[in-house]
């Protein structure tokens, strides 16, 4: 369900692609119940124009509702499985970041693993905040792993570095390049790839004037929108459907609060992205985590 929610949602071909899968999906069900009550022999859909004609027509209303049945199939999940904030603070950080260093290790081999630890560790003892802030930060970009690559080469890595990202950013003196954080991740150099991510956090961390790091927001935040560190959460990020900025992040608009569960809505979204709501993203995708590994 969650890939299909990205995927109705993806502004590229890829949500034509989904809306044909769906309903594709549902005449073969369909075909599959008639069958069941023996209606039909042949239990599977026949290539013929009229079935073309029906699938191109069926494609057509799923792309046009294509944002409210991803809301549809939200309110469900919402339903069966719901995330609340604060859900997981009786924890302690403590206890969330061994949860995110089992999910570590579980994601990524025993030498990666401790090379991932020991840089946060250092990071994060440089900037006076707990090591679980920027992990969580992290499972939301890389999936915390360490070498993960977008198949178009766009985002590279820990930190999903881009070609912008790395304007300024030196590795011994010498100037980063995409080709360079993709050979890391090729080789599985963990010691390049985290030093990378030290560099870029710290630099922009600096160059903000080394701000207070107030919770996991902060650290998306130097990530995302550097300027916007420490700002309250009504302060807007990016706006503007032609926004380059907000266009290609487009799903981090249209998150609230409603009975203390975090949601999201398509039709929430206003063509503004706050520090409020990437902080209930950031909350929404470890409460997630944790629900899972405390089961």
């Amino acid at each position: 369900m969650n890939a299909l929610q990205y995927a109705l949602n993806h502004p590229s071909w890829i949500s034509v692609l989904a809306c044909i899968v769906t309903s594709l999906a549902i005449l073969q069900g369909w075909k599959f119940i008639r069958v069941g009550l023996k209606w039909f022999r042949a239990p599977f859909l026949k290539f013929s124009w009229e079935n073309l004609i029906l699938i191109a027509l069926l494609s057509t209303v799923i792309y046009l509702g294509r944002f409210q049945l991803s809301d549809l199939i939200q309110t469900a999940k919402d339903c069966l499985n719901p995330i609340y904030a604060g859900q997981f603070d009786q924890l302690g950080l403590d206890h969330e970041t061994a949860i995110f260093e089992q999910v570590i290790s579980e994601r990524n081999d025993a030498y990666t693993a401790s090379e991932i630890k020991r840089s946060i560790a250092e990071t994060a003892q440089k900037m006076n905040c707990p090591p679980a802030w920027f992990y969580n930060c992290s499972l939301g970009e890389c999936g915390l792993e360490a070498f993960r690559t977008r198949k178009d080469l766009v985002a590279l890595g820990w930190t999903q570095l881009t070609r912008n990202g790395l304007a300024g950013i030196k590795i011994n003196g010498k100037q980063a390049t995409m080709q360079d954080v993709l050979t890391a991740c090729k080789n599985r150099d963990a010691k390049m790839i985290m030093s990378l991510n030290d560099v870029y956090l710290m630099d922009r961390w600096m160059a903000q004037g080394s701000p207070k790091i107030t919770g996991p927001v902060d650290i998306y935040l130097l990530l995302f929108a550097p300027s916007k560190v420490g700002k309250p959460f009504e302060t807007v990020v990016y706006e503007g459907y032609s926004n380059p900025n907000y266009y290609m992040n487009d799903g981090l608009d249209g998150f609230y609060l409603k009975d203390g569960k975090i949601k999201h809505s398509n039709s929430r979204k206003d063509g503004k992205i706050t520090v409020g709501e990437l902080a209930l993203r950031v909350e929404l995708i470890k409460n997630q985590l944790l629900k899972s590994k405390l089961k």
